[in-house]
């Protein structure tokens, strides 16, 4: 039987089984395809979490791609996610030229390439929450490039933002991990899968109809379920600090980078799990911007990591980390900090983490 070989990053890669509540683990929307296809049906997925067009080719996980890879099989390529955080690969430029160069090389061994535009993350901006639609460029890429090279073309990032629209910030954070806006869980790995399915049964590509047929009728799909809409991780509720700032001086003033640090560590404030992000606070920090997690004009720039944070400033960070989580902080109020202009000690950061934990 015809396979379905899958190239991408960790929002489609496999990922670990533990622990056993789904709604608590990260998984990648490859490893879900079974609950859709026909029995005997072969799925293959060579995705690996933080990768991009370029090191997919580089680190030779696209070599045991083609070395699995026969006459007849379709490749489904979906990247997009690290790709956005290189300045070297720009959405209408790199990005799409090696997506084009995937399509030649994949052709020329027989295979059927299919693109995917990037599945949508949770990201909302300001206080109306906004959506943020981070990875439309990439996404918009992805279906210049299938229009360029003929190769049929799956809009998943379309129909994850509708999707993620309906539900809002709060109601879709079920459906990822814990304080992640990128990663799902498996009930999200489950919808995105579901959605990729659903566009390659309605797909007019002459490509995707032959995809169609090694998918089950959908009246017979294999349904995951709904997600508990108050689970014990408290999406919804007070998330409390993942870090113990007791032990942190009382006297000197709070730098900009320890304000960042506390809301990153402390809060899971655009918490950053992609590999690369955690090693590179600058990048992350470039990121949260992106999102609109950082306040207007917030000095985050790396000439103003080291000056101390002023009280304004600190106190518009947390108050929007706050309402990332789905809460406005009330534990602690601008009359509890000095005045707007001057710096915060950190005695009064960490009497504000530790209210925070109660």
């Amino acid at each position: 039987m015809t396979r379905i070989l899958l190239a991408g990053d960790s929002t489609v890669a496999d990922q670990p089984r533990e622990p056993d509540n789904p709604a608590l683990r990260y998984c990648g929307w490859g490893q879900m395809p079974g609950r859709f296809t026909r029995p005997g049906a072969e799925v293959s997925n060579f995705a690996v979490s933080g990768y991009t067009v370029m090191n997919f080719r580089e680190k030779g996980r696209y070599d045991a791609l083609k070395a699995r890879l026969r006459p007849g099989d379709f490749v489904l390529f979906q990247f997009g996610h690290n790709d956005q955080k290189l300045p070297e690969l720009p959405a209408a430029g790199a990005y799409k030229s090696a997506l084009i160069r995937y399509i030649r090389e994949i052709r020329a061994l027989g295979g059927r390439p299919v693109l995917v535009t990037s599945v949508a993350r949770n990201s909302w901006r300001g206080d109306n929450l906004e959506y943020n639609d981070l990875l439309a460029p990439y996404a918009a890429a992805v279906i210049a490039a299938g229009e360029e090279s003929g190769a049929a073309v799956l809009n998943l990032h379309t129909a994850s933002v509708e999707w993620i629209r309906g539900l809002g910030l709060l109601k879709a954070k079920r459906f990822f991990y814990p304080g992640d806006y990128t990663h799902p869980n498996d009930y999200g790995a489950y919808r995105w899968a579901r959605m990729t399915a659903e566009l390659i049964i309605t797909g007019e590509h002459s490509e995707i109809r032959d995809l169609a047929s090694l998918l089950m009728p959908s009246g017979k799909w294999i349904d995951m379920g709904e997600p508990a809409t108050d689970p014990v991780t408290g999406w919804t509720g007070p998330p409390g600090p993942r870090c113990d700032f007791s032990f942190l001086p009382d006297d000197g003033a709070l730098t900009v980078k320890e304000a960042l640090e506390t809301a990153r560590q402390g809060y899971a404030y655009f918490a950053v799990n992609d590999e690369e992000l955690s090693q590179d606070l600058p990048m992350a920090y470039r990121a949260a911007v992106q999102s609109g997690y950082l306040p207007p004009g917030f000095p985050y720039k790396s000439d103003d990591l080291d000056k101390p944070i002023q009280a304004g400033d600190f106190w518009e960070l947390m108050n929007l980390a706050g309402k990332g989580r789905g809460e406005v902080p009330q534990v602690i109020t601008w009359h509890s900090l000095n005045a707007g202009d001057s710096a915060v000690s950190w005695a009064e950061a960490k009497r504000f983490a530790i209210a925070r934990r109660q």
